[in-house]
C-alpha cells in the first residue's frame, strides 16, 4: 500500500522538477571582457642594443693552444678575462674550445 504511494510521490516530484526546468530560461553565457587599451611601448623608451667590440685576435704564440678558457675564464697568467656579453660558454661536446672560439676570434699570423 505504501509502495504505490511513494511511487506516485516520486513521479509527481520528478514531473515538478522537469516542468520547473523547462519553464526557467537558460542564462546566456557571460561574454569575456575585451581589452580597452593596447599595451604598447612608446618609441622614446626603446633601449638601444649594447655596442659590442670586434673580437680580439688570437695571438700568434697561441697557435698550438686548444683550451682558451683555462686561462681566460679566471684571468690566470695575466690573461684578459672573457666578458659577460656575449656569452662565452662552450657548448657541451667540444673537446677543443678553440674550435668554438675561432668563429669570432681570428688567429693572428
Amino acid at each position: 500500500m505504501y509502495q504505490k504511494f511513494f511511487v506516485a510521490l516520486i513521479v509527481m516530484a520528478l514531473a515538478g522538477i522537469a516542468s520547473a526546468c523547462a519553464s526557467s530560461p537558460t542564462p546566456a553565457p557571460t561574454p569575456l571582457p575585451t581589452p580597452t587599451a593596447k599595451a604598447t611601448q612608446p618609441a622614446s623608451s626603446a633601449t638601444a642594443l649594447p655596442t659590442i667590440k670586434p673580437a680580439a685576435p688570437i695571438p700568434a704564440d697561441h697557435i698550438d693552444k686548444t683550451e682558451c678558457l683555462v686561462c681566460h675564464a679566471t684571468g690566470a697568467n695575466n690573461a684578459k678575462r672573457v666578458p659577460d656579453v656575449p656569452d662565452h660558454s662552450i657548448p657541451p661536446g667540444f673537446k677543443e674550445e678553440k674550435v668554438v672560439c675561432v668563429n669570432c676570434h681570428q688567429q693572428a699570423k
